[in-house]
């Protein structure tokens, strides 16, 4: 699956009605994070009555063209209650600036609502309705993104004011916004988290035959919306006996939004009057997924991995094309060379499409400011022209490098230690290694040359390095080609699981 690398936008705007985005794939929706919604649907939770109601309806989003560093983009509402009795329709126009970073391969995004209008139907008894209006409105985000290799990993805020007039001259509501988050994509897959809290408060009066009542309340809530796109791959086994293949891998795409709001509001008579210092607590959980997308992958046919202890991490990798038998025979126990395992993270990683990426970025900046990007070299002698674009691209995002000038040494013996340095440094986290001296926690510490000890200690610490049965690492040790499957699916399994832990399950179970 290949996939472009769109501009992030994180621009939350409720009229306390709240949500998120869509990108991997595109987690964020364009322009406009308020609610959850799939193919079919959008629904947002509305509090601005101090009275939860899930509206739902429909969402139309254009997303304009990136001219000079900055684009317009339209998000228009049109949502109503399951009893109908409240309707909105909200219309927003962001203006969305690109500021861009070649050396550090970071860009940031900053989203500024420019035009608005947003109005409020709420039914009551007899022929009265409520009529709310957004008076005035400052919305603003910005969001940070760091270009790995592998994986795009970003932060951003939002903060943001509204101000409702209700009924013309009979109240005044104000939404006070203020949310971060965090996220990731690749070609696995992709999550995004935002925590958003909301501080609601209104001012009026309320007639009630002769007699006039205050009417003012407040009231808080805080959102933890969480934005997956996730690409699984499932063995299928064959019910037939008599079949010439026992099964195969089916893969399957599919999006999921959640939204879990945690809401504080007032308690009201029977009248309609808000009840000092008596509050209605509550936890309200939206949840839509978007129709699995499925495929079928080739069938791998090999002799010697049957019965192998790394049969399933082998066959998962023949069958997605990462790694390649020679005919009927893979050779599991054969020592893996170094242009084997290149090609392997190549397309475990999609790094053709992920070093054009970061190439645009270079050459979009080198545009602005009239500048000539210098030629590029070949970096290597010893590669084959078909091997060229792996290995060109591998050593542009600093995943591989060669063992001299112009050679990268493409027979040589893969060790483990390289291994671990290569994966690491396709994650953009060998920084997360603590200043030296430090310990790796392996028994054969002593061994690990400094090159690659920031790498070790940070896979040990993620769950990608595991020793042997006595604790020791053996960072000189050939790997086999089934020990570099092994390795390799284990490093599709951390993108498309563990780091998911890591951005969802820890902040929203926190």
């Amino acid at each position: 699956m290949h996939r472009t690398l769109p501009v992030k936008l994180i621009i939350i705007c409720l009229s306390l009605c709240i949500g998120l985005p869509n990108t991997a794939y595109a987690i964020q929706m364009p322009g406009y994070d308020g609610g959850i919604k799939n193919d079919m649907e959008y629904k947002e939770l509305f509090v601005l009555t101090g009275k939860p109601v899930i509206l739902k309806g429909d969402i139309k989003i254009n997303e304009g063209t990136m001219r000079k560093g900055k684009r317009q983009d339209r998000v228009n509402f049109t949502l109503e209650s399951d009893d109908k009795n409240i309707s909105l329709r909200r219309n927003m126009t962001f203006e969305v600036s690109l500021e861009e970073d070649t050396k550090k391969r970071q860009y940031i995004t900053v989203s500024e609502l420019t035009r608005f209008s947003e109005s409020i139907t709420v039914k009551g008894e007899g022929r009265r309705s409520d009529r709310y209006k957004l008076e005035k409105c400052e919305l603003y985000s910005s969001t940070i993104t760091d270009m790995a290799p592998a994986v795009d990993y970003y932060s951003l805020n939002i903060r943001g004011k509204k101000l409702y007039s209700v009924n013309r001259d009979e109240g005044e509501l104000s939404v006070e916004i203020n949310g971060s988050g965090v996220g990731y994509e690749h070609v696995w897959g992709a999550t995004e988290t935002v925590t958003l809290d909301y501080l609601i408060d209104y001012k009026g009066e309320k007639a009630i035959e002769e007699s006039v009542y205050s009417a003012d309340w407040n009231g808080s809530m805080q959102v933890v919306e969480s934005f997956n796109t996730t690409r699984d791959l499932t063995y299928i086994p064959n019910e037939p006996s008599q079949i010439s293949f026992r099964g195969g891998y089916l893969e399957t795409i599919q999006d999921e939004q959640v939204a879990r709001y945690s809401y504080s509001l007032p308690r009201f008579d029977q009248k309609g009057i808000p009840l000092k210092s008596e509050f209605l607590k509550d936890d309200v959980e939206l949840k839509l997924s978007t129709v699995p997308t499925q495929k079928r992958t080739f069938i791998p046919k090999t002799l010697d991995v049957p019965g192998h202890w790394a049969q399933e991490d082998i066959e998962r990798l023949l069958s997605l094309g990462i790694m390649e038998p020679k005919g009927s025979y893979f050779g599991p126990h054969v020592y893996a060379k170094r242009l084997t395992f290149a090609q392997g993270v190549a397309k475990v990683t999609d790094i053709i499409n992920r070093g054009k990426a970061i190439a645009d970025v270079k050459k979009n900046v080198a545009q602005k400011k009239g500048e000539a990007l210098p030629q590029e070299e070949t970096p290597f002698s010893d590669i084959s022209d078909k091997d060229m674009v792996y290995l060109e691209n591998l050593a542009s995002t600093g995943v591989m490098q060669g063992i001299g000038p112009k050679r990268f040494g493409p027979d040589q013996v893969l060790t483990r230690d390289q291994a671990i340095t290569i994966m690491i440094r396709a994650l953009g986290l060998e920084h997360l290694a603590p200043n030296p001296p430090y310990d790796t926690g392996f028994a054969d510490d002593c061994e690990i040359p400094a090159w690659a000890r920031d790498s070790v200690y940070v896979a040990r610490q993620i769950g990608l390095a595991r020793g042997d049965m006595a604790g020791y690492f053996r960072p000189s040790d050939p790997m086999t080609k089934g020990e570099a499957a092994a390795f390799l699916n284990r490093f599709i399994t951390y993108l498309q699981k563990d780091l998911k832990k890591d951005f969802k399950d820890r902040i929203i179970n926190y």
